[in-house]
């Protein structure tokens, strides 16, 4: 397991649950991020960053237990200083790598709308990428970076996207005083009432 944060200049830094800086690298962007997903998968580990202007990149993460070369096993053992246990540093080789970018579609003005949540989440075998946006439309995303629709997820105008919680193949979404479940399969919302 690894703990994501990603900066507004674009870094994103992957650490250890002990606090150790496994991976630090450059998403991409030209604008500030202003969200980030990860997929729930233990499968594949993947990273969505989204900006000002729209634009979604999806990073692939490798994790790889590390296996000390014959140079660091042999110098290690003819060390006449202090022994230095193999367990002490990092025990991981993490690496990114760009998967897929996309671009939220334009609003009627011709602007992208701002993205106000994002998720990663699969479905019968099918993975999408999740992005609400502030005019209440949540866009969906296939694997290969495919936009499949655009959901409506309120009645009321003006009132965005607040968040997308996902488990368990389940997309569950929040828009004001509005809530309710998407149906990936019909591309469409459903609205629970309590």
């Amino acid at each position: 397991a690894l703990v994501v944060a990603a900066q507004k200049d674009g870094t994103v830094r992957l650490f250890t649950p002990s606090g150790e800086l496994a991976l630090s690298f450059s998403a991409g962007h030209e604008q500030p991020i202003t969200r980030l997903a990860v997929s729930p998968s233990h499968e594949e580990y993947l990273v969505a960053t989204c900006d000002d202007s729209g634009s979604i990149r999806v990073h692939r993460i490798n994790v790889r237990q590390r296996k000390l070369g014959k140079d660091e096993k042999m110098a290690r053992k003819l060390s006449a200083v202090e022994k230095v246990s193999v367990h002490l540093g990092l025990a991981v080789n993490v690496t990114a790598q760009l998967q897929k970018q996309m671009q939220v579609p334009q609003d009627s003005e011709g602007d992208a709308p701002k993205i106000t949540a994002l998720a990663l989440t699969s479905q019968g075998g099918t993975k999408y990428l999740l992005a609400g946006d502030i005019e209440g439309k949540i866009s969906v995303f296939s694997r290969n970076a495919t936009l499949r629709a655009r959901v409506d997820t309120t009645s009321v105008p003006g009132v965005g996207v607040d968040s997308i919680s996902v488990t368990l193949g389940s997309a569950l979404f929040r828009s004001g005083r509005e809530w309710g479940y998407l149906d990936l399969e019909r591309m469409e919302a459903r609205h629970l009432e309590c």
